[in-house]
Order: C-alpha cells, then sequence, then structure tokens
C-alpha cells in the first residue's frame, strides 16, 4: 500500500539511508502528492544528500498546499 513506502521513507530517515528515504518517499508521493509531511520529510532528506534545490522545492509544495505548515517553514529557515 502507499502508506508502506511512507513508513519505509521514515525508517530509512531514522537510520540515514537517504538515498533509500527518498525513493520510498517519492513512490508514496506519487500515491498522495498533497502529502504535507512526506513532502516535508522529502525536502529534509535531499538536503541532507546535499542537493539543496530539489530539497527548496519539496519544502516549498508543502508550503504550496498549506502556507501556515510550520514543520517546513521551519526547515526552509534553516537552509539559508
Amino acid at each position: 500500500s502507499a502508506q508502506s513506502f511512507f513508513r519505509l521513507g521514515k525508517v530509512h530517515y531514522g537510520m540515514r539511508n537517504y538515498a533509500a528515504s527518498a525513493r520510498s518517499y517519492e513512490t508514496f508521493l506519487k500515491f498522495e502528492p498533497r502529502n504535507l509531511e512526506a513532502n516535508n520529510d522529502l525536502g529534509a532528506v535531499y538536503w541532507y544528500l546535499g542537493d539543496k534545490d530539489r530539497a527548496r522545492y519539496f519544502l516549498r509544495q508543502a508550503l504550496a498546499i498549506d502556507p501556515n505548515y510550520e514543520p517546513a517553514k521551519i526547515n526552509l529557515r534553516k537552509m539559508h
């Protein structure tokens, strides 16, 4: 199910296996592209992978869905 990809993204993230985490979150977002937490988490994953542009893209996706989503605001601020 789609939720299994979300959970797998979190598990890989927790193990600092960021490439696998990114793949899991990307797959999950194909099913639920407007999921705030997944967009935010994927932004953080790409930050750790050194891809600042993709990181900002996914954080901005979360904020486009909900401009008041505080975790994405905090993560974007950390990048400046």
